[in-house]
């Protein structure tokens, strides 16, 4: 929790607002590791994985449940634009074109400022 994005790099805008979506889906199980400082085996993560973010992971964050928790009382759900700061960056694999983002990404995501590339 130290660390706050700030660059997402995806082929498809879809992909972070099913990543998002996903991530909703499983928000209980979110609010039960960060309360309890641990990684879920709900999800099929390799053992030399789970052993490399055991000491990343075994800290606990109360205060995080609790803010995500009237979050979630708010609004229903848990999305990364509820917690993401807004102004983060991502950046968009499209072969050079500018495209719009799907009005859904809105809807998940923060505001986010498109990062420059070179062509």
């Amino acid at each position: 929790m130290a660390r706050k994005v700030g660059l997402i790099i995806a082929a498809n805008p879809s992909t972070m607002v099913n990543l998002a979506r996903a991530g909703d889906l499983e928000k209980e199980t979110l609010l039960r590791d960060l309360a309890d400082g641990t990684l879920s085996d709900r999800f099929d993560i390799p053992q030399d994985v789970r052993a490399a973010l055991k000491s990343r992971i075994r800290k606990r964050y109360p205060e995080k449940v609790r803010e995500f928790e009237e979050i979630i009382r708010r609004t229903g759900t848990l999305y990364p634009k509820d917690f993401w700061p807004s102004g983060w960056r991502h950046r968009q694999l499209d072969g050079g074109q500018r495209r719009r983002l799907p009005a859904s990404f809105s809807q998940v995501l923060p505001a986010a400022r498109r990062c420059a590339t070179s062509a």
